[in-house]
């Protein structure tokens, strides 16, 4: 997929001072890899939670980050937005950050949209026996305890218990069915892209744990289906191989950018695999503890602009700034970068010594 900048856009070139970059970076910790940002092609973000800030589905893109964006697009950097969302709402994130090239990985990599004619250019769906049968055991355990839904091409089907429970997070109208074994297949043509199931009383994770105990350690099922989720609200099955790391791989090769050249962000276990696959896989201080235990570095949280911080200094080390502007920030980065100075919210964070190439 290649894309055009439209002529009536005009991306402004943005200058980053060298107090407010040496400032940030002073918040950000490495672990034991040295991370080479000057030779990143791309960057790959999850939205909510990490490169957003709001709620769950909705949330803003801040002006800092909307700022380092564009400036990374015009230095030549491909922008990738990875999310659980599906395509309805990821136009929201679309729409504010306004780049002209930008690839949009969808429901957890079940779907690629194409950022300026806003419709789904490749999916990768489950099966539909595979569909059926999973609802069967998931229904033969847990009878009207768990309500069922899912992402289809463009359009958000479910139980009226799930559009009750999660509606007001699905930000588009509910095609209402009776048995979801069935009707999530009115044609050939139809498709499902995500499961997704929510309990009557359960959290989330509870209903992961139980479900992979008793449904997915079946080895039937090895290899063919990935449960996981990217919030408290649903849980989310997609076929087998694929995730936001495995599109993600697809989108690269589409590029010609090499793994080593990738820096992702996340916060949920649903970006694991991404964060494992890009050569710099950032979680945000607020992400779950999974995810900074296998990331090679831990930012700021969403909310203080974590993904900002690390790309502005991606910025200065591609001298994309006045040298001087770097000279200045290099000197600052031998220091320790002590995450309770800044707030008392970072005090579970211990202090490492940060290490850039």
């Amino acid at each position: 997929m290649h894309f055009t900048a439209e002529p009536s856009i005009k991306v402004k070139r943005m200058m980053y001072s060298p107090m407010s970059v040496a400032s940030s970076i002073k918040a950000f910790v490495t672990k034991k890899k040295k991370v080479n940002l000057r030779r990143i092609r791309l960057v790959a973000s999850d939205l909510d939670g990490t490169l957003m800030v709001g709620e769950f589905n909705a949330g803003h893109l801040s002006k800092r980050t909307i700022k380092v964006l564009r400036s990374a697009e015009e230095n030549g950097t491909k922008l990738v937005f990875a999310s659980g969302r599906p395509t309805r709402t990821m136009l929201h994130a679309v729409e504010q950050a306004n780049l002209n090239n930008l690839w949009c990985i969808c429901c957890n990599g079940a779907q690629i949209l194409d950022s300026h004619t806003k419709t789904i250019i490749k999916k990768f769906s489950i099966p539909r026996q595979h569909v059926e049968q999973i609802i069967s055991r998931v229904k033969e355990l847990l009878g009207d305890d768990v309500y069922v839904a899912a992402e289809s091409d463009i359009f958000y089907k479910g139980e009226a218990g799930f559009d009750a429970k999660c509606g007001h997070l699905m930000q588009g109208k509910c095609v209402v069915v009776d048995d979801p074994r069935t009707d999530f297949f009115q044609t050939e043509q139809d498709t499902v892209e995500n499961l997704l199931l929510v309990h009557k009383t359960w959290p989330t994770r509870r209903l992961y744990e139980f479900l992979n105990e008793h449904v997915f350690s079946d080895p039937r099922w090895t290899g063919l289906v990935k449960p996981t989720f990217s919030s408290d609200h649903f849980l989310e099955i997609s076929a087998a191989g694929v995730s936001k790391a495995s599109t993600l791989e697809y989108v690269c090769n589409e590029l010609g950018v090499r793994r080593k050249e990738v820096i992702a962000f996340g916060d949920m276990p649903n970006d694991t695999e991404m964060i494992k696959f890009a050569g710099i896989g950032v979680a945000m201080g607020n992400a779950h503890e999974d995810l900074k235990r296998i990331a090679d570095m831990v930012t700021l949280p969403n909310v203080d602009d974590g993904v900002a911080v690390v790309l502005e200094k991606m910025l200065v080390k591609q001298h994309f700034c006045p040298v001087a502007c770097s000279s200045s920030i290099d000197s600052s980065i031998t220091t320790s970068a002590t995450l309770t100075k800044s707030s008392n919210r970072f005090s579970s964070f211990s202090s490492r010594r940060m290490t850039f190439i």
